[in-house]
């Protein structure tokens, strides 16, 4: 483990993961990512019918598909962190403000699938 982190710890020493604007941005995500993924562990039991995936405003399901398929909101906010992660690491040194706005966006994003999970579980209960 000791080689591993030996191996990466040139990372947290770069100019953007010291900036305080940026770990703000990349903690949120994770918190948001982390809280959706354990809302949907914690208050959702699986079932073996097919589950509302979308729904319109009218709170008509619009589709459905297997139980396990709930965990794309929480995989796509994993995704959108490490990608706009890495678009914003690239544009750091080039333009500080597009680096805080793809973070920013990406918390954002995480927030909505957040909102997304919170409505699920209300509206399966």
């Amino acid at each position: 483990m000791k080689k591993l982190i030996e191996k990466y710890k040139y990372l947290l020493e770069t100019e953007f993961a010291k900036n305080s604007i940026v770990r703000l941005f990349f903690f949120l995500e994770l918190f948001l990512v982390g809280v959706s993924t354990l809302a949907l562990i914690l208050l959702w039991k699986p079932v073996n019918q097919p589950v509302p995936l979308s729904y319109t405003s009218f709170v008509q399901a619009v589709e459905t598909g297997p139980w396990y398929l709930i965990y794309q909101f929480p995989l796509f906010g994993l995704l959108v962190l490490i990608t706009n992660g890495l678009l914003a690491k690239a544009a750091f040194s080039k333009d500080k403000l597009i680096s805080y706005l793809l973070m920013g966006f990406g918390a954002f994003v995480n927030l909505l699938f957040l909102i997304d999970v919170i409505n699920f579980i209300g509206l399966a209960h």
